[in-house]
Parts: structure tokens; sequence; C-alpha cells
């Protein structure tokens, strides 16, 4: 697991704000969720930082724009990209 000061740095935002997200005190905007998966390598995933509307917005507009993406498929799961 990647550290809060380690993403904090990475990201360009105060530790607190990260360790708020992180702990689920606050929910990340999908401009931070997407530094944070990016600077995690993965391991924390956009679906979980945000609300969970904007998650699911986010879900239908990749559908949208990858018609090939099966309906059933859930954007968060790790299997999605065998």
């Amino acid at each position: 697991m990647v550290k809060q000061t380690e993403l904090a740095r990475k990201i360009g935002k105060a530790p607190s704000a990260i360790s708020q997200i992180l702990h689920k005190k606050r929910r990340a905007d999908l401009p931070t969720a997407v530094a944070i998966e990016k600077a995690s390598d993965g391991q924390l995933k956009v679906e979980k930082l945000v609300r969970p509307e904007v998650a699911q917005a986010l879900k239908e507009y990749l559908r949208l724009r990858c018609p090939s993406m099966p309906k059933n498929v859930d954007v968060g799961e790790e299997d999605v990209s065998k």
C-alpha cells in the first residue's frame, strides 16, 4: 500500500486531505480521485474514492463511449483488463 505522505507528494495535495479521503471522512472530486489512482499504480480505485452517484455516472459514460464494453461488467472489478 502506498503511504499517504507519498501520495500527497505525488499529486500535490496536503497529507491531511489525502488522509480524510482514504479514511472516508470526505469524498474526492473526480480529478483528485484519478490522480490518486494513478499515483497508487491502481491500488486505490476511482470508484471507491468518489461519491456513489459520480461512480455510477462514470460507468454510464464509459459504456456510452465504449459500446463494445459488456453491460454487466463492473468498472471497478480487477478482471476488467483480462
